[in-house]
């Protein structure tokens, strides 16, 4: 699969994929008189004038491996009031679906958008498109309440506006150094068995299904799948999956917001959090969330000697605050950080 600038040439496809899209996607969330009046031609022409506009329109396309166009997807500017930026489309052929010309879309998309300046962008999708809803919230969009009714063949159709930042994480930054801390990289034989330990010490009997949040370069969701967990690892920074999939390719990692993890309630055994509430904008209400996915949530945090972090009186108060308990364990094990601490690190397992 590869993405390219879309030019006028591909004005064609573009109306297939538009038209076709559209008739199999919103089968019974249109009227049919609507979607059976689209035509190829008419969009055709449409798609011809607009890629002829200077500057010409940010339209991009995938091809498959025989080099035929499977899906599109438009950016620019946001058309709503406060809107920064906007994915404006995204569509992919039905039988490519799955397959990953989506998730390729929008990092296309992403990117366009981070190069034109936008710090944040908006989409808008059906609120009756479940489908397209769950592949938003994979990708890291969340619906932000904005809602409108469009007229489609003179039904009202209710429409959900979905927003997430497109700046490049701070932590990209950081991704090449990040594994220099003996804590982080756990490259020294003795802090990698230290941290082994710790997790074999409150992990369920493998395999447990685990999420690791905030999983950065991969450190801990590899030792816990070498305990032979099944993990998931999710983080907002691409370069640090990058690194994390460079220690274990097979390893599932997911790009998005930790705050708003884009799983499903229930999903998994184990909530493994290290070294992320004390970052996240509110704290309890991303704590409620991380509560839903799973039966047990681990937490390492700290309030270290930066004057950043969370104490431990600090969180167990969160947890309280949402009709929680938990158990909490000092790490000052000198083992686990490759060094003597002095400052407040911590673990906490809700009970």
């Amino acid at each position: 699969m590869t993405v390219r600038r879309a030019t006028e040439h591909d004005a064609a496809a573009l109306a297939a994929i538009h038209v076709g899209t559209w008739q199999a996607a919103y089968r019974g969330q249109l009227p049919q008189a609507h979607l059976d009046a689209l035509d190829v031609q008419e969009r055709r022409q449409q798609w011809l004038a607009s890629l002829r506009r200077r500057p010409a329109p940010a339209v991009y396309v995938a091809e498959d491996d025989a080099g035929a166009p499977v899906g599109f997807v438009v950016t620019g500017p946001g058309r709503d009031p406060g809107a920064d930026g906007e994915v404006m489309a995204i569509y992919v052929r039905p039988e490519h679906w799955g397959r990953g010309a989506g998730r390729d879309l929008m990092a296309a998309a992403l990117d366009r958008l981070r190069a034109d300046g936008h710090a944040e962008a908006v989409l808008w999708v059906l609120a009756s498109n479940e489908r397209a809803r769950r592949f938003y919230e994979a990708a890291g969009w969340h619906a932000d309440g904005g809602s409108r009714i469009e007229d489609f063949a003179g039904v009202p159709i209710e429409e959900l506006r979905y927003r997430r930042t497109v700046a490049n994480s701070v932590w990209d930054e950081h991704a090449a150094t990040f594994d220099d801390e003996p804590d982080h990289g756990l490259r020294d034989p003795s802090v990698r068995r230290a941290w082994s330990r710790l997790l074999a010490s409150v992990l369920p009997p493998a395999p447990a299904s685990i999420v690791d949040l905030g999983c950065g370069t991969g450190s801990l969701s590899v030792l816990a799948a070498g305990q032979g967990h099944r993990v998931v690892g999710l983080d907002g920074s691409a370069a640090m999956l990058r690194r994390a999939r460079g220690k274990q390719p097979d390893l599932p990692l997911v790009r998005g917001d930790v705050s708003r993890p884009p799983f499903a309630p229930g999903s998994f055994d184990v909530v493994l959090v290290r070294h992320v509430l004390w970052a996240v904008p509110d704290p309890a209400a991303t704590l409620a969330r991380w509560f839903e996915l799973g039966r047990r949530l681990v937490l390492i945090e700290g309030r270290w000697s930066t004057g950043a972090g969370l104490t431990a009186a600090e969180c167990t108060a969160l947890l309280r605050r949402l009709g929680r308990s938990a158990q909490v364990r000092p790490l000052t094990d000198a083992a686990l950080w490759g060094k003597p601490v002095t400052d407040e690190r911590y673990l906490l397992v809700d009970s």
